[in-house]
């Protein structure tokens, strides 16, 4: 039964520490278009209009977010938080 306990404690602290860890060292334009990602995919048209970043700003913003893990292309130019 302890170890029971014990696994599900490391279980909830890993999912506090990963989840803590996608909000943190980010840049200011990084933690904005991911603050406008969700689990339905957006186009770079539709990022563009809520972030307000010229096109070529917000085209590496995401490309640098896919690198780190935490955006992903579901579709021609259309992205997802993951």
């Amino acid at each position: 039964m302890a170890d029971i306990l014990s696994i599900k404690d490391t279980a909830l602290s890993f999912s506090k520490d990963s989840s803590s860890a996608k909000g943190s060292n980010l840049e200011n334009d990084e933690a904005m278009v991911y603050s406008c990602l969700d689990f339905y995919p957006k186009s770079f048209e539709s990022l563009e209009k809520e972030t307000g970043l010229p096109m070529l700003m917000l085209i590496s913003t995401v490309m640098r977010l896919c690198d780190k893990g935490l955006v992903m292309e579901t579709f021609k130019n259309e992205y997802i938080r993951i």
